[in-house]
């Protein structure tokens, strides 16, 4: 579990510091202070900086170039997609500029642009070979590459976790055109979207857990807005699966989607909990879809399980009923759970984190105090 975090140089997070976590932690803020990065910036630390996970992200903040579409080199279309993670989009290669996330030194993730040259070496057996070489601007090595053993020259990226290395790579059309991966992929985290996911999806993580424990949580769950839930199952529809619902009083199925967005927005949120146990759930936009009656009742249900599960969740929210529901949850004196709330907002032209307990957050919810 992450007790703290700090993110340095990643979108617009100049350099940001949350000096204490929950296990159940709320992140609010005015738009464009950077809610959303903090969710993935925590994705890619939990998943040692993973660059299908990256070009997935990427993507869908609708930032990847294409060479062919763009009219630009492989390199060019490279470094324009991935400067877009670097706050201001800087290419820089000192460690200064580099994207730093994790708790403390010792247990960052970087990302860092390095250069790279392929230079020719001639074996004992007088066989030539190409290397890729790297190397830094700020090298005081006297290694560095020269005119003479050059045969071009480039820009790649380089990855570590830990202290340890991981990769560099050079920028190329295999490395930028690689696979996606679907943010619930993982065994270690899901993401939750502000939009509802693909129903595919959700019938992968149902299928996990069917016959288990857990499928009787999810249930518990859709009960919160259809206290006659029975069962769901996914069944087979014009080539996908979709899910559907028995009733208590009703003798027929119906498809889950008829019932509206609310039960639709659970079922997403409780499949993606019960399927990271010991593990990371991030949910963008927690409110979307539900109304402001249910989300106390959804609340307990997450930190219910999340203590049973050892799960550490972050999600944000625009809503103050949101707000209100989960403080009244965290303050519950039978919840063991604990939370945070967590402010993010402009000041001196930077974005600051502003972390409130659960009696300052009681405080500011009784007396009306804008924290959003």
């Amino acid at each position: 579990m992450l007790n703290s975090l700090y993110i340095k140089n990643f979108r617009n997070l100049e350099e940001l510091t949350i000096e204490s976590l929950g296990r159940v932690n709320l992140i609010t803020g005015k738009n464009n202070t950077g809610k959303s990065s903090v969710l993935e910036a925590v994705a890619l630390w939990v998943a040692d900086g993973s660059l299908p996970l990256l070009s997935t992200i990427i993507k869908s903040r609708g930032e990847f170039f294409n060479s062919i579409d763009n009219q630009l080199s492989v390199e060019e279309a490279g470094v324009k997609t991935l400067s877009s993670i670097f706050t201001n989009r800087r290419v820089e290669f000192s460690d200064e500029n580099a994207i730093k996330i994790g708790e403390n030194p010792s247990s960052f993730l970087v990302y860092k642009f390095k250069k790279y040259g392929y230079r020719d070496v001639v074996d004992e057996k007088d066989k030539v070979h190409r290397q890729i070489y790297y190397y830094d601007d700020d090298d005081d090595d006297g290694d560095e590459l020269s005119e003479q053993n050059v045969l071009s020259y480039n820009i790649g990226i380089e990855v570590s976790k830990k202290g340890h290395f991981s990769y560099s790579q050079p920028l190329s059309k295999q490395m930028l055109q690689a696979h996606e991966v679907r943010l619930h992929d993982s065994p270690h985290f899901h993401f939750i979207p502000s939009r509802n996911v693909d129903e595919s999806i959700n019938s992968t993580l149902f299928d996990n857990i069917i016959l288990t424990e857990k499928e009787q949580h999810v249930i518990d769950a859709l009960k919160i807005i259809e206290p006659k839930t029975q069962r769901i199952a996914f069944v087979q529809e014009n080539g996908n699966r979709k899910a559907v619902i028995k009733l208590s009083d009703n003798p027929e199925v119906l498809p889950l989607q008829s019932m509206g967005d609310g039960i639709n927005r659970i079922l997403t949120i409780i499949l993606a909990l019960v399927n990271c146990e010991k593990g990371y759930l991030l949910i963008d936009e927690f409110e979307n879809g539900l109304h402001h009656t249910v989300q106390e009742q959804l609340w307990r249900v997450i930190f219910y399980l999340v203590e049973k599960l050892d799960i550490q969740v972050f999600a944000t929210t625009h809503s103050w009923d949101c707000i209100e529901a989960y403080e009244n949850v965290l303050n519950d004196e039978e919840i063991k759970t604990d939370g945070k709330l967590i402010r993010l907002e402009h000041k001196n032209d930077k974005i600051r984190a502003v972390a409130y307990r659960k009696s300052q957050l009681k405080s500011a919810t009784d007396f009306g105090i804008e924290v959003r």
